[in-house]
């Protein structure tokens, strides 16, 4: 492997939701940024259709592993340009409020994670990148069975928010 040089303001390791979204501040900033990631860019017509050959070019190890505990559980890592964001289908969280507070007062953030600032930030960034609340038209059995249930105990609840606005509930 040949050695590369460059220079930048800031280098971000990670390209999913986090790093991209750093770099995009930073680049509207006016800072150079190079971001590295330790997979390829996948093409949607170039992946691999059998499990082995997709998991093998998406995920880490192969998705073999796992959380350390009582009850190990699957953590599937991505190993690909978009990161964790290009397989887990689209699935985009806000930043819990009580995790907002809780880094505020203990890191001493500040204004970095302003309530309204932030808000008016995932606004953009939900905007430019058509999130929207997955539509009862592409959920599955699970999603509806889930849907009714809340819905009949009186508990809050409601569809996962996804950037895939023009997704055709094909699985692809």
């Amino acid at each position: 492997m040949n050695a590369l040089e460059d220079e930048a303001d800031f280098v971000i390791v990670g390209t999913g939701a986090g790093g991209a979204t750093a770099a995009r501040v930073l680049s509207a900033a006016g800072h150079s940024v190079v971001m590295l990631e330790e997979g390829a860019r996948l093409v949607t017509a170039d992946r691999p259709r059998d499990l082995l050959g997709a998991m093998a070019q998406a995920f880490r190890d192969m998705g073999t592993n796992a959380t350390e505990g009582a009850s190990p559980l699957p953590l599937l890592q991505a190993r690909c340009v978009g990161g964790a964001t290009a397989i887990n289908s689209g699935i985009i969280w806000r930043l819990p409020d009580d995790v907002r507070r809780d880094w505020s007062e203990r890191f001493g953030l500040g204004e970095l994670v302003d309530e309204r600032r932030l808000s008016e930030a995932f606004d953009a960034i939900e905007r430019e990148l058509e999130i929207t609340d997955t539509t009862p038209a592409l959920w599955g059995g699970n999603a509806a069975l889930m849907a009714r249930g809340a819905e009949a105990l009186g508990l809050p609840g409601k569809a996962i928010a996804r950037n895939a606005t023009r997704c055709k509930g094909a699985a692809q």
